[in-house]
């Protein structure tokens, strides 16, 4: 477990995926430590999941780093997706027109 700051950021790994399990605010202020922690596992073999079920609070930087993230996996041929995310958060997007960036992974 990684704990930077505000953020908690859990990993494990299951079935061939590294899962990341964050909690805490995604925000403009934690979203530089939220980058240092998950920008390794691009360079990792196999799936990442980053688990959003735990995040207490998205702003604008929040998002921006959401959709920039899996923007650098497509670059980067990498299996990148999301789960746990809130309908609310899935509804902003969607009304954003940024829903087809955010994979969402069922497992």
């Amino acid at each position: 477990m990684v704990k930077n700051g505000a953020l908690e950021i859990q990993e494990s790994h299951k079935s061939g995926k590294w899962i990341l399990k964050i909690r805490g605010p995604l925000i403009k202020d934690t979203v530089q430590e939220f980058n240092t922690v998950v920008e390794p596992y691009f360079k990792k073999l196999g799936p990442v999941v980053i688990d959003l079920s735990d995040i207490s609070f998205f702003d604008t930087f929040g998002v921006s780093t959401l959709v920039e993230k899996y923007q650098w996996s497509r670059i980067m041929e990498q299996d990148f997706s999301f789960k746990g995310m809130e309908p609310e958060i899935q509804d902003i997007l969607k009304l954003e027109g940024l829903d087809h960036f955010l994979c969402l992974d069922k497992a």
